[in-house]
């Protein structure tokens, strides 16, 4: 049986610290593969996407198991090499966000470079990790910012490899 690190709640700097912490504990212990079971509505997508490219450069191979994924967490599952959705979960493709500051922004109304840097890195990617066919979820996603797929849907899309009890 694969170990499996729950990634659960918010996405944060502090949840992916403490599942990178258990990923490196499987892998000191001679694992290979990784089962990511996700239930999250989302978080900070930069941190995920820095996330990722851990698990990448780690030399594991990872599986997610989805519960429910929104947003920085379905970047995430995205990021897999297999992944399967239970009879009952959802997909939430965000093209994300970007919380600023009043501060932050200057006095001409011009937000900070690295903001849109950001910004733009997670929509692309996950425009790339979702891989949709062109048509109404990709219209209904750049529409709304906001795509929600079941678990069916996932499937017909090629999204998931399978739908588990």
């Amino acid at each position: 049986m694969k170990p499996a690190v729950l990634l659960w709640g918010t996405v944060t700097e502090k949840s992916l610290s403490n599942a990178w912490g258990e990923i490196e504990y499987y892998k000191k212990c001679g694992e290979t593969h990784v089962v990511m079971v996700i239930t999250s509505e989302g978080g900070n997508g930069t941190k995920a996407l820095e996330f990722i490219e851990k698990i990448k450069g780690s030399g594991l191979k990872f599986s997610a198991k989805i519960y429910h994924a929104e947003s920085a967490a379905a970047l995430i599952a995205l990021a897999s090499s297999e992944r399967e959705i239970v009879k009952n979960g959802k997909l939430v493709l965000h093209l994300g966000s970007v919380e600023i500051e009043s501060c932050d922004i200057s006095e001409d109304g011009v937000i900070p470079e690295g903001y849109r840097v950001a910004a733009k890195k997670f929509r692309d990617e996950m425009f790339k990790a979702a891989a949709l066919p062109p048509g109404n979820c990709v219209d209904k996603l750049l529409a709304t910012n906001r795509l929600t797929l079941t678990a069916e849907e996932c499937l017909k899309l090629g999204i998931v490899g399978r739908i588990i009890d």
